[in-house]
């Protein structure tokens, strides 16, 4: 379902989500073989082209990342999307900063109403147990609670990435 090979995608999302560094990902560039054969001249050529120490090469990198995926049969929010799931039911991504992707996408973005409202409620209970438990004796209650939502939100992205993948159309609003 996704444009470009795992291990590409991988490595796009992870920048993107600020998981690997510009330097690594910079690295990665240089010693990946593949990326000239799955992106095509033009595009690798472009991303080698980016000026890696400049002020702004975070940004250049996301749009020019985001630019890629112009043609891509889902978009690149959809793809993230799928990514951000698959990520947090392998625990390769945090499940508690994937419910707050996923309620803002469900919140503020139109065309993920298929995501479930309850998703918002898990993000909103979690944001106010920082609130809630403040002394450091609380700290261990406070994380049991967030460990027993991170099982029912991991149920709830499963559910979501098992709609997606039985209907793909739901992701077009359809």
């Amino acid at each position: 379902m996704f444009t470009y090979t795992e291990k590409i995608t991988n490595q796009f999302f992870s920048f993107s989500e600020g998981e690997i560094t510009i330097q690594e990902f910079q690295k990665w560039i240089y010693e990946t073989e593949e990326l000239l054969e799955v992106l095509g001249e033009d595009k690798y050529s472009k991303l080698l082209s980016v000026f890696f120490n400049g002020i702004f090469v975070k940004d250049d990198l996301e749009d020019l990342i985001e630019n890629f995926y112009s043609e891509s049969k889902i978009g690149i929010n959809n793809e993230k999307l799928i990514w951000i799931l698959e990520a947090m039911i392998e625990g390769r991504y945090d499940v508690v900063t994937g419910c707050a992707v996923l309620a803002s996408l469900r919140s503020f973005e139109k065309g993920y109403d298929f995501i479930p409202i309850e998703l918002v409620g898990y993000d909103s209970l979690i944001e106010d147990m920082v609130y809630r438990y403040k002394a450091d004796k609380d700290k261990a209650e406070m994380n049991r609670v967030i460990d027993l939502y991170k099982i029912e939100i991991t149920k709830i992205a499963k559910n979501i990435l098992s709609s997606i993948y039985t209907n793909p159309n739901i992701l077009h609003g359809v």
